[in-house]
């Protein structure tokens, strides 16, 4: 495959095979295009990668930076006394984490053990799993349609949420990973 924008591509949420100026200004003529087909025009630097969970009746996105993988729930060994909203412990490929019930830590609502799905969170070395109630999804989001006004995410600098993206059919609350990781 030679290394040019037109016969490169990428995959993206595992649902479209979509050649890389496909996704940018780019009016080079590509092998994958039909002469009856436009090319997508998005401006290249709003477009993010972010994992996108369910928790209750609202989405909330982390940038796929931060995610180190997404699996579902292995067994589980319960800790005593662990911190608040910590459910307990796994043993990924020898690596052992926190598993956090991210709905009791973002809105009150604990997250059912059974049928859930873990978030690995990488945040320079610290690692911790979120526990989601559906499968997340990767998605590659417009982030110049965030909403960051205080009335939105918080008046303090404490607050996890770093603002909210709509997107066509709803809003996505976007999570600010270091906040959200010191607020453990």
């Amino acid at each position: 495959m030679p290394i040019g924008g037109y016969d490169l591509h990428i995959l993206i949420c595992g649902i479209a095979d979509i050649p890389i100026n496909r996704l940018t200004n780019s009016k080079e003529p590509s092998d994958h295009l039909d002469a009856n087909e436009s090319t997508l025009e998005v401006e290249s630097s709003s477009l993010e990668m972010f994992i996108v969970f369910r928790l209750g009746r609202e989405r909330y996105g982390i940038p796929i930076a931060h995610v180190k993988e997404v699996m579902p729930l292995p067994g589980l060994v319960k800790l005593p006394q662990p911190p608040e909203a910590v459910l307990g412990a796994i043993n990924v490929r020898g690596n052992v984490f926190a598993v956090l019930d991210t709905g009791a830590k973002i809105n009150g609502h604990s997250v059912a053990t059974t049928g859930g799905h873990l978030v690995v969170l990488d945040n320079d070395g610290f690692r911790i799993a979120l526990l989601t109630e559906d499968i997340p999804q990767a998605e590659s989001l417009d982030t110049s349609k965030l909403e960051t006004n205080s009335q939105i995410t918080g008046s303090n600098d404490q607050s996890f949420i770093s603002g909210v993206l709509k997107t066509q059919s709803d809003f996505i609350i976007m999570l600010n990973v270091e906040r959200f990781l010191e607020s453990i």
